[in-house]
């Protein structure tokens, strides 16, 4: 067997030092590469960074409802159509900062219908379809994690006592 030389037993003490990027590290780094591939994490990500969290609350909400009513009715154009002036859209998603691109990330474009009015419309195609499940699955999943965060903890102590009591 061979005994250690002193540079082996000096090169022993020295510390290991890893050059493989921790995973989170790695994982943040390609956060935001990530969200400029996909238009739609990167306007959820505006919509939740700019606003309240109950107005992005209701946003994305909103988003998932549209959606869910799009698909369980894929035939019927009267969910695939939302007008730009319509005042709850406007106050719930349209209006609000990052909404827009949040829709259009969906899938939606803006048309002007023969009124003149400007509109949100989804086209029904073949193509269109893998897309809006993808999206809707990823709306879903920011609107539950938007409505867990703002529902408010249980009170811990003395129960509500009814009223009226003497």
């Amino acid at each position: 067997e061979a005994l250690p030389t002193a540079a082996t037993a000096a090169a022993a003490s020295l510390p290991t030092v890893s050059l493989v990027q921790p995973a989170a590290a790695a994982a943040a780094a390609a956060a935001p590469e990530a969200a400029a591939a996909d238009p739609l994490q990167a306007a959820l990500s505006q919509l939740r960074a700019q606003n309240t969290p109950q107005i992005y609350e209701t946003a994305i909400t909103t988003l998932d409802k549209l959606l869910a009513n799009i698909l369980q009715n894929p035939m019927e154009q009267k969910y695939r159509n939302v007008k730009l002036l319509n005042p709850a859209f406007r106050k719930r998603l349209g209006g609000v900062t990052g909404g827009d691109a949040a829709i259009k990330a969906c899938g939606f474009t803006v048309q002007t219908t023969m009124d003149g009015e400007e509109q949100y419309e989804l086209q029904a195609s073949a193509d269109a379809w893998p897309a809006l499940l993808a999206a809707k699955e990823k709306v879903a999943q920011a609107a539950m994690q938007a409505t867990a965060a703002t529902i408010p903890p249980p009170r811990m102590g003395m129960p509500n006592l009814p009223t009226g009591m003497p």
